[in-house]
This record gives structure tokens, C-alpha cells and sequence, in this order.
């Protein structure tokens, strides 16, 4: 039942996630093809059109999560609920789906953003036209051997790998962060048989929004005090040139740590909260 629930979820969202990601591609094709006339151009015209283009794509693929993310709405808010709610299935396989099928749809149109930056800066021949995804590797590596580091190409694609991951984890936590406000909201509701439910939604937005900050900025000052410490104290004593990939790595691993775990705890509150009785 459960591949039948991720089934009928992607057949019900299939056309217009396929048109989304046809857009990515298209507009992608476009800004790379908008460098590519920038490099015979005497005005900035081209960059500018390839700037909108990538932010476009972007913008789509921002849209696509506030898709899915709507379908979660549905569940919890709408009738269309009272109908997914009376599957044979445990509620949180609902959220299960709905998760599988937002990592794996936003996660091909990354890859094809990504790669689209890539391939733009490959063919840019000016460096400030650049974005830095198709030349990160070798700047790093130019830094690294610089800097006398040992292996800089193995420790080159650490960093890259460690700033990979903090961004997938990044971006599953702001997901999930939708997911909780919600299923949380969906319980204030409920419970306390509150009907203006967008209100409910906007001020447990609010209170998940300044809580984050506050983490961030405890976490900001202890990582400030500790960057401060390895550039300027005995770090560069202890570590010697790998100072520059520890401060490369430091903040993405905290990232990776304080998100992760937050994610972890956010689903499984959120999953907890849709097996209970749910008064849609």
C-alpha cells in the first residue's frame, strides 16, 4: 500500500512537476546560451538576460517546494483529506510520500541547475561572469597548493563533498520546517477547535522563525569566536596550513550537525502528530 500511496501522489502531481522541470532545463539552456553571446558582446546586455534566466530557474524551483508543500496543506486543512486520511495506511506514510517525492523531484531540478551553472562559467570567458560552481574545484585546489597544504586534490573534494551534503541537509530542514508549522498548526486546531487555521499557521511561522534565529546566532558566536581563535590564536600552531581547509569545513559541518539533527526531530514530531486523530 505504501508504494500505491507514493504512486498515486506522483501520478496526481506528475504534469505539472514535469512541466517544472522542463522549464528549469529550458531556462538553463538559455543562460547558457545568453554566456556564450556575452563573450562576443561589447555590452552587458547577454549577462544580464542569462542572470534573469538563472534566477527564473530558480524561482521555479522554489515554487515546486511550495507545490508539495501544498499538497500537505490539502491533507491537513481541506477536505481533500477526509478522503487520502481513510487510506489503509498510518497517517505519517502520507508525509513519507510526500517527502520521497519532493527530495527526488526537487533534487533532479538542482542537478539540472547546477549543472547548468556549471557549464555557463566553463564557457564564460570573463571570471566575473562566473558563479563559481564550474570552477570551484580549481580554485580550491589553487588555494590548497598555495597555502603548501598535502593532498590538496583529495582535500579539495572533502570540502566539496562537506559543502555538498550541508546544502542537501539545508535544504531537507527548510522543507521540514513547512512540514512541522504545519502538522503543528493542524494540532493547535484541532485540539482547541480554532477555525482561522492560516492564522494559526502564520503565528507558529513566526514563533519557528525567531526560535531558528536565536539558535543561529548562539551557534554564529561560538563559531566566530572559534574561527577567531584558529586564524589568529594557536590554531595555525596545531594545525599548521590545514587551517584553511579546517575554516573551509568548520561552519558546514555545524551546519550539517545542527540542521540534521533538527530535521531528524521536527519529522518525527510530525509524524507522531499525524498518527494521532486528526480533526481536518
Amino acid at each position: 500500500m505504501n508504494k500505491r500511496l507514493y504512486k498515486l501522489e506522483s501520478n496526481e502531481t506528475g504534469k505539472l512537476m514535469l512541466i517544472f522541470t522542463s522549464l528549469v532545463a529550458v531556462y538553463m539552456l538559455l543562460s547558457i546560451i545568453c554566456t556564450a553571446l556575452s563573450n562576443s558582446s561589447s555590452t552587458d546586455t547577454a549577462f544580464i538576460m542569462k542572470t534573469i534566466f538563472v534566477f527564473i530557474g530558480a524561482l521555479i524551483i522554489v515554487l515546486t517546494g511550495v507545490a508539495m508543500i501544498k499538497r500537505l496543506y490539502n491533507l491537513l486543512f481541506t477536505d481533500e483529506g477526509f478522503v487520502r486520511l481513510s487510506f489503509p495506511v498510518k497517517n505519517h506514510e502520507h508525509l513519507n510520500s510526500n517527502l520521497k517525492l519532493a527530495a527526488a523531484r526537487l533534487g533532479i531540478m538542482l542537478i539540472i541547475f547546477f549543472t547548468g551553472l556549471g557549464i555557463s562559467d566553463s564557457v564564460a570567458k570573463e571570471r566575473v561572469e562566473r558563479w563559481g560552481v564550474g570552477n570551484l574545484y580549481s580554485d580550491i585546489v589553487d588555494n590548497y597548493t598555495m597555502n603548501g597544504l598535502s593532498s590538496p586534490a583529495a582535500k579539495t573534494v572533502l570540502v566539496i563533498a562537506v559543502l555538498i551534503i550541508a546544502f542537501a541537509v539545508i535544504a531537507a530542514n527548510i522543507y521540514l520546517s513547512f512540514v512541522f508549522t504545519l502538522t503543528v498548526s493542524s494540532r493547535i486546531c484541532g485540539k482547541y477547535n480554532i477555525l482561522q487555521k492560516k492564522g494559526v499557521i502564520f503565528i507558529t511561522g513566526i514563533v519557528m522563525y525567531n526560535v531558528h534565529l536565536l539558535i543561529m546566532d548562539l551557534f554564529s558566536r561560538i563559531e566566530y569566536s572559534y574561527s577567531e581563535w584558529l586564524a589568529f590564536g594557536k590554531g595555525y600552531d596545531l594545525f599548521g596550513p590545514d587551517c584553511c581547509l579546517i575554516s573551509a569545513i568548520d561552519r558546514p559541518v555545524i551546519n550539517i550537525l545542527i540542521y540534521g539533527v533538527t530535521a531528524v526531530l521536527m519529522y518525527r514530531i510530525s509524524a507522531n502528530i499525524l498518527d494521532k486523530k486528526l480533526d481536518i
